[in-house]
């Protein structure tokens, strides 16, 4: 009976349209890798590991203070700090700019100047909340203290 068909009829038609598809050549690049060998799929694994081991050792993050280069890193070692000890290094960059250091990136990757405004920016915020820290009287002031002048 043709409306009475069981699934295993249908999923036997949809594997052998699916063989057809990836023999006729499917779509592209998914078709051409799925004859891939593993030591095939390892090998451009561990090209794209070079590739990004080479950007991050051609580009660094330098840190400065007064306009003098206090030191540079590498992003590599930077991504292996943020990996093994983020709830260090995340704050000693903070606290490090409550002193006066600014960070940029450099390099042909990263030393584009929206990856830096952005750098500048956080450090100008941190800058921003140190002075309030400091300096009370010059904060702005909010509705409670216009109350409690009245």
């Amino acid at each position: 009976m043709p409306g009475t068909e069981s699934k295993s009829g249908r999923g036997a038609r949809e594997s052998r349209a699916y063989r057809e598809s990836r023999s006729a050549g499917g779509n592209g690049k998914n078709a051409e890798r799925s004859g891939e060998s593993f030591g095939e799929m390892m090998r451009r694994f561990g090209r794209f590991c070079v590739k990004m081991l080479n950007k991050g050792n051609n580009n660094y993050l330098d840190a400065e203070k007064n306009g003098n280069l206090a030191f540079s890193c590498p992003v590599t070692a930077l991504v292996a700090l943020l990996c093994f000890l983020f709830w260090i290094t995340i704050p000693l960059f903070i606290v490090s700019i409550f002193f006066g250091y600014r960070y940029k990136f450099r390099g042909e990757d990263l030393g584009r100047d929206s990856i830096n405004r952005v750098m500048d920016s956080a450090a100008v915020v941190i800058e921003d909340v140190k002075k309030s820290f400091s300096n009370p009287h010059d904060a702005k002031p909010t509705e409670e203290d216009a109350e409690e002048e009245e």
